[in-house]
């Protein structure tokens, strides 16, 4: 028996030994650089994220597409805000308060503020506002152009089918630019 377990051992062994080995080395062929594609998406970590539902999106920022700046026509601030999760994928937000300033806004009469919001893409997308609900926005910092503003957010949106779904949990973090 132990003739039969040690036989089966050298078996074993060769087999792996010349499974790994080889005679000689194939060439490795590595792709030239002009054939390459990179991916220039800009993507910057700061605290944005959005909870809708259960699932909390924190957000990779796509930069291109990421900016707050005070609206002169308006006499808003916007903060546009776009990213990705890595678990959850794709989400955006569009939040316009009044004035320049710190403060807290809301969306229901009067208060200064509105909010727009997505999740996903394609035919997975959902879109969601705050025009006939309340949501409430707190701006904690103001700063000059090329410093943050931040902020909270949190309440009740509405989905294309006028369903109330509530957002919480909701941060922004945005580089001021200058004012349009």
């Amino acid at each position: 028996m132990k003739n039969i377990s040690f036989i089966l051992f050298v078996l074993a062994a060769l087999v792996v030994g010349t499974g790994t080995t080889s005679c000689g080395s194939d060439p490795v062929t590595l792709p030239s650089t002009d054939t390459l594609t990179e991916d220039t998406t800009i993507v910057e970590e700061l605290n944005n994220q959005i909870q809708i539902r259960f699932d909390l999106y924190k957000l990779n920022l796509n930069v291109s597409e990421t900016d707050a700046y005070y609206n002169i026509d308006e006499g808003k601030t916007v903060v546009a805000v776009v990213g990705n999760d890595v678990d959850y994928g794709n989400a955006n937000f569009l939040i316009k308060f009044d004035g320049k300033s710190t403060g807290t806004f809301t969306t229901q009469n009067n208060g200064g503020g509105s909010f727009e919001a997505g999740i996903g893409e394609g035919i997975k997308r959902e879109e969601f506002n705050a025009n006939s609900s309340d949501l409430t926005i707190s701006v904690t910092e103001y700063g000059e152009v090329g410093e943050m503003i931040k902020g909270t957010f949190f309440g009740k949106v509405k989905n294309i089918n006028s369903q109330s779904v509530e957002v919480k949990n909701g941060k922004f973090e945005v580089t001021r630019t200058k004012d349009k």
